[in-house]
């Protein structure tokens, strides 16, 4: 993995023969999020691998999340924009968490906050900059392999031209792409100019380009066929609606040929193939799933490639447990379920109140059922509404008579529908 850093140019971009087109106007984008976290949130909006946004700042730092959040998912929305336009058939999977009233995609941002635990100093020096970050980022449990990072730095650096670094693998992670927001270079956040183009040129190195056996490889891990374009070694000012995604796709992007191919990065979605599934929780649990952090504890929309094959998984809160599976999954009698996304839909977990099955034997016998044994006095919880097998068996020189409590008769099988908390008794005599 090499560390690959941006630098500003002060010279016009047609000094290298390239003119810019005209900008489009970004449109500012309100932050939805409803609070200040310091770790990324679980209920992730998009299924597969995502790109998350951290903003951060040294130990002694001025904070300025409150400020900056708002114009940081602008930024992002203007990346994201961009990135349509130069192919309609792909987009970074930003990580989005489903804040409520949100009027915008990107207001969704799952934007993380974090003060790193040391002071600025730490931080300051351009030789051990970028891993002194990334490394306290890690330890702060921003690390995830199936994530990649995008980070708002937010604290001094030595002002050696230097707008950000990246980092990264073509697989999995972590990789990592940092903005100094307080460098010498134009990056003035909200506005789709210099943070969005540094942001955006870093997340390319974080996804592992580019090679240095591209046709225009240069200055380490650049290109050198155009100013305009995204990767060129230098930023020389103006609006990421001015940069070009691989000049003439013959370096990193949509080449066709032998080398790495950021098209094809996992961290990128199709947004004609995604397709949206609605969580939905009745009592008290989660929906789980994997790969991802799904956590949905009430009614969630997710959106996933078409194909994917997803692990979900019911997890009962306390006092309840699963009673059973709605939409697609209704079959399956297990808290999991393999669900293959194939079509919009909506898929439910049922969990129900625990209520307490008590079993006595009078006698000499033994009463069954899935998950219990009992020779004299029993006790398991289950599941409100769902029934209960009992089946009772004499010990060698008696026989089963009757049951009482809520089961009744003389037959040895009985089956009891947890309504409320019961009781049940078998009788057993000498034969």
């Amino acid at each position: 993995m090499r560390v690959r850093a941006l630098l500003v140019f002060a010279a016009v971009a047609a000094a290298l023969g390239v003119a810019p087109t005209s900008s489009a106007a970004v449109a500012p984008v309100r932050w939805c999020g409803n609070d200040v976290s310091a770790s990324d949130r679980l209920r992730d909006r998009l299924g597969g691998p995502q790109i998350h946004v951290v903003y951060a700042l040294p130990a002694d730092g001025q904070d300025r999340f409150a400020e900056l959040a708002s114009p940081i998912a602008t930024d992002i929305a203007a990346i994201d924009a961009w990135w349509r336009r130069e192919d309609p058939t792909r987009a970074p999977r930003f990580d989005l968490f489903d804040f409520p009233g949100c009027d915008t995609r990107m207001g969704l941002l799952d934007l993380t906050s974090v003060r790193l635990p040391r002071p600025a100093s730490a931080y300051v020096d351009a030789a051990s900059r970028f891993e002194a970050v990334v490394d306290d980022l890690a330890a702060l449990r921003l690390g995830d392999f199936d994530k990649k990072y995008v980070v708002f730095y937010d604290g001094p650096v030595v002002d050696d031209g230097v707008c950000g670094t990246g980092a990264g693998r073509e697989s999995r992670g972590p990789s990592y792409a940092v903005v100094y927001l307080r460098s010498s270079c134009e990056v003035t956040v909200g506005e789709g100019r210099g943070a969005a183009w540094v942001a955006a040129h870093e997340l390319v190195h974080a996804f592992g380009a580019v090679s240095d056996f591209a046709s225009h490889a240069c200055q380490s891990g650049h290109v050198c066929d155009g100013g305009a374009d995204l990767m060129a070694a230098f930023y020389e000012g103006g609006f990421l609606d001015e940069a070009r995604l691989d000049l003439g796709r013959d370096d990193y992007y949509g080449h066709g040929g032998p080398l790495f191919d950021v098209r094809n990065s996992a961290w990128l979605l199709d947004p004609a193939a995604q397709l949206a599934v609605t969580l939905r929780v009745t009592g008290r649990g989660l929906i789980g799933s994997e790969p991802d952090g799904q956590g949905c504890t009430a009614v969630c929309l997710t959106e996933w490639d078409g194909g994917t094959a997803v692990q979900l998984a019911a997890q009962a809160g306390a006092g309840f447990g699963f009673a059973g599976w709605t939409g697609p999954c209704a079959t399956e009698r297990q808290p999991s379920c393999l669900l293959d996304v194939t079509a919009s839909g909506e898929v439910g977990a049922i969990f129900r109140p625990l209520r307490r099955l008590t079993v006595r034997v009078t006698g000499r016998g033994t009463v069954r059922a899935e998950g219990l044994r009992c020779t004299r006095s029993c006790a398991r919880q289950v599941v409100q509404g769902l029934p209960v097998a009992l089946r009772a068996s004499a010990a060698r020189g008696w026989r089963f008579t009757r049951w009482t409590g809520a089961c009744r008769g003389t037959r040895p099988t009985c089956t009891v529908r947890m309504a409320a908390a019961s009781r049940v008794t078998a009788v057993f005599v000498r034969s």
